[in-house]
C-alpha cells in the first residue's frame, strides 16, 4: 500500500438526490471513484462541530503550553472557552432546517483544513463501508476496529 500524493486525488462531498443527504466521494484524474458513500446532514453537521472543537482545544494546548500563566488565569480562560464550546452549537442552524449548514461550514475553513476534514470523513465512511458497518458502527465490535488499524495497517484516527 504505497501513499498516494495530495495532488492525485480530491474529496468531494455535495448534496444527494435523497433530501438531508451528503454523497462523499474520490474523485482521481476528474472521475468519481467508487464506493460512492454518503452522510445525513445531521451527522455530517456533528462532525464539522467535533472538527473545530477538536481544533480549539489544540490550540488552548499550544497556548497554555507557550505562556506562563497564574494557575488562576489559565483556569478562568479554560472554563470561557468551554462555555463558548458549549454554547456555540446553540447558535447555529438546525441541518434539517437549511440543508446546506453543514458545507458552508465546510466551506468556511481554511482550505488546508478542508482538505483534512474530507479526507477524514472519506476515510471514516470508507472503514465502515469496508467493515460492512455503513450506519451501524456501533454494531461493530472494538475489536474489529482494533485488527483493521493493527493487522491491515490502517492506523487509528
Amino acid at each position: 500500500w504505497g501513499t498516494v500524493p495530495e495532488e492525485a486525488y480530491e474529496i468531494k462531498i455535495h448534496k444527494s438526490r435523497r433530501l438531508g443527504m451528503y454523497d462523499v466521494s474520490l474523485w482521481q484524474e476528474g472521475q468519481a471513484q467508487k464506493p460512492y458513500l454518503t452522510i445525513s446532514a445531521l451527522h455530517l453537521d456533528k462532525v464539522v462541530t467535533l472538527w473545530k472543537q477538536q481544533k480549539q482545544e489544540e490550540e488552548q494546548l499550544r497556548e497554555v503550553s507557550s505562556q506562563k500563566k497564574s494557575t488562576k488565569e489559565k483556569k478562568k480562560k479554560k472554563e470561557k472557552k468551554q462555555k463558548s464550546l458549549i454554547h456555540s452549537g446553540d447558535e447555529q442552524e438546525d441541518p434539517s432546517q437549511n440543508d446546506n449548514n453543514p458545507l458552508q461550514r465546510i466551506q468556511a475553513l481554511p482550505r488546508k483544513e478542508q482538505i483534512l476534514l474530507k479526507d477524514s470523513i472519506y476515510s471514516c465512511l470508507a472503514r465502515y463501508e469496508a467493515l460492512k458497518g455503513a450506519g451501524y458502527q456501533c454494531a461493530v465490535p472494538g475489536v474489529a476496529f482494533d485488527a483493521a488499524a493493527t493487522e491491515c495497517g490502517l492506523g487509528t484516527t
